[in-house]
């Protein structure tokens, strides 16, 4: 009689194998037990799969799966290289890790590496080398340092520069005076106007000179000179006693004015005073 076709002796688990007489039971590879009762064996506790695989047990065998950041049948895992991928922010680098990687913003950025934002150093004095006289301008990642107008430099070094050395727009007849960072212009004496553009001042609408003096504007300038019958240097004119000269006629009287004098013909003599007769 085949026992193992007519009454199923064994466990669900185990293989009947009929013999003269008689049939085995034998548990199912997976399975430990004397075949009439059998047990599930837990594969996982021999650690069959790779060290970077799970192991998962299973009724009457096991299963491998790699675990995340490696690839492979289970039993045989390798490192995947996330990087490949690009994973990262644009602005950041990543790193590849055993089983992972990582994700860091360039210099200029902040965030999370997966996210990463420009950081405005302008905005921070304590993030930027700019020179106190240059202006800081920032640009996607880093800033940049330029220099005011009147300074020379490289934006981290400003000098002032000296305008008067260099040419400007002041007027010939104007003086021209470095400041910090810009000049000065300022017209001459005799002259009038804001230094870039300079004209001659007429002094002598003033009335600089001597009341009996006549002025005469010059370019920047002005001259004072006595009028005829006055001496001295146009601001102060004194009288000329022309009769010390004698200039009339002999036989005539000389009578001093100011600024003038006339002669008269003496007594019994007729004439203009420079000739009598």
């Amino acid at each position: 009689i085949n026992e193992c076709v007519v009454s199923s002796p064994c466990h669900t688990n185990a293989n009947c194998t009929d013999t003269v007489g008689s049939f085995t039971c034998q548990c199912k590879t997976g399975y430990t037990g004397d075949g009439f009762a059998c047990v599930d064996i837990n594969d996982c506790l021999t650690n069959p799969c790779h060290a970077n695989a799970v192991c998962q047990n299973t009724p009457g065998s096991f299963t491998c799966a790699c675990t995340v950041g490696y690839s492979g049948n289970g039993f045989n895992c390798v490192d995947i290289n996330e990087c490949n991928g690009d994973p990262c922010h644009a602005n950041a680098q990543c790193t590849n890790t055993v089983g992972s990687f990582l994700c860091q913003c360039n210099s200029g950025y902040s965030g999370s590496g997966f996210l990463c934002t420009d950081i405005d150093e302008c905005a921070n004095p304590v993030l930027n080398n700019c020179h106190q006289n240059a202006n800081c301008l920032n640009i996607p990642g880093s800033y940049q340092c330029q220099c005011n107008v009147g300074y020379t430099g490289n934006g981290v070094q400003c000098a002032d520069i000296n305008e008067c050395l260099t040419g400007t727009a002041c007027h010939t007849n104007a003086n021209c005076t470095n400041t910090e960072g810009s000049f000065e212009c300022v017209c001459r004496e005799g002259y009038v106007g804001d230094g870039i553009n300079c004209a001659d001042r007429d002094e002598c609408k003033d009335n600089p000179c001597h009341v009996n003096a006549a002025c005469e504007n010059r370019d920047g300038s002005h001259r004072c000179y006595c009028k005829s019958g006055f001496s001295g240097n146009g601001q102060s004119c004194a009288d000329i006693n022309e009769c010390l000269t004698n200039p009339c006629y002999t036989d005539a009287s000389c009578t001093n004015t100011i600024g003038t004098f006339y002669c008269t013909c003496n007594d019994g003599y007729r004439g203009d005073g420079l000739q009598c007769a």
